[in-house]
């Protein structure tokens, strides 16, 4: 019997900000061994969990960065040109991309920045998981097609902002560390 690919997708809840000139944003696209709420109704809750290791043998060799998993809108990055930059570790799936200098990327940009869409989502194919009450675990991804930007993530326990943010916590710090040196000083 010939098992039918069939491309799954899961969003995930993130905020994101500005990076002055350039629009580079980076990010978790989801986080290992942690319950992800994925649907409530009249039955209960349905939950889902991507264990550590299922990126292990993953096809990550042409993941794209879209919009809302919309084929029609152009691609946002993509990681065989290096635009796009996956890590997996022991807790965690994160990216980095540096969207396109287009008018659909500098748009997207800009809902980012804004706070207007503040999600991540992945398109993947499941090649072991497993079931059981309204749990499911996956626990080996076979591909993994992209990372979106979306408006209504499912996963909810991951984080993704602009690399500015961190260069101005970056200054700050600099700057904590310069008032610290002085008084120090000023004290000797």
């Amino acid at each position: 019997v010939r098992k039918r690919m069939k491309i799954e997708r899961r969003s995930l809840l993130d905020k994101v900000e500005s990076a002055g000139g350039n629009r580079t944003i980076k990010g978790t696209a989801v986080r290992f061994n942690v319950d992800n709420l994925v649907w409530e109704d009249s039955y209960g809750k349905y939950y889902e969990m991507v264990k550590a290791g299922a990126f292990d043998s993953c096809d990550l060799s042409d993941v794209v960065l879209r919009y809302n998993h919309d084929d029609s809108v152009p691609v946002l990055a993509r990681t065989t040109n290096g635009t796009l930059r996956l890590h997996v570790d022991d807790t965690a799936l994160t990216i980095e991309a540096d969207l396109a200098d287009t008018s659909v990327g500098n748009d997207i940009f800009k809902l980012v920045e804004q706070g207007l869409v503040a999600g991540l989502s992945m398109g993947f194919v499941v090649e072991d998981d497993y079931y059981e009450n309204n749990r499911r675990t996956i626990y080996r991804i076979g591909k993994l097609f992209e990372i979106s930007i979306v408006d209504q993530p499912a996963y909810s326990n991951t984080d993704v902002e602009v690399l500015q943010r961190n260069f101005k916590k970056c200054l700050q710090e600099q700057q904590d560390k310069k008032r610290k040196l002085l008084i120090l000083r000023a004290r000797l």
